[in-house]
């Protein structure tokens, strides 16, 4: 059973640093970005949820400032992850 939430603005989704489609990555090195969330409503206290096909390291999801939440990522590349990999972002709120 799913709710209704009661904030109907769209939450918007950055990753800093801004990661190029086709950007290099070295095997065995730490790649580290942040992905970060505005939300117009203080109803609601989002979870920012990440699935990947790869083995990544993630904080909890902070508030560091007013609508803003955020959490890094961590990726340390093995050489059987070479090629393109995705990742894929979301704003849960409940």
């Amino acid at each position: 059973m799913t709710s209704t939430s009661s904030c109907t603005a769209t939450p918007e989704l950055e990753i800093k640093p801004l990661v190029d489609p086709c950007m290099t990555v070295i095997v065995g090195t730490n790649f580290t970005f942040q992905i970060t969330s505005t939300i117009s409503c203080n109803k609601i206290e989002p979870d920012i949820v990440v699935q990947t096909l790869f083995s990544v390291t993630q904080t909890e999801t902070s508030n560091p400032s007013s609508h803003i939440y955020s959490k890094n990522i961590t990726w340390k590349p093995t050489q059987e992850q070479l090629g393109y990999q995705f990742i894929c972002a979301m704003i849960a709120d409940e």
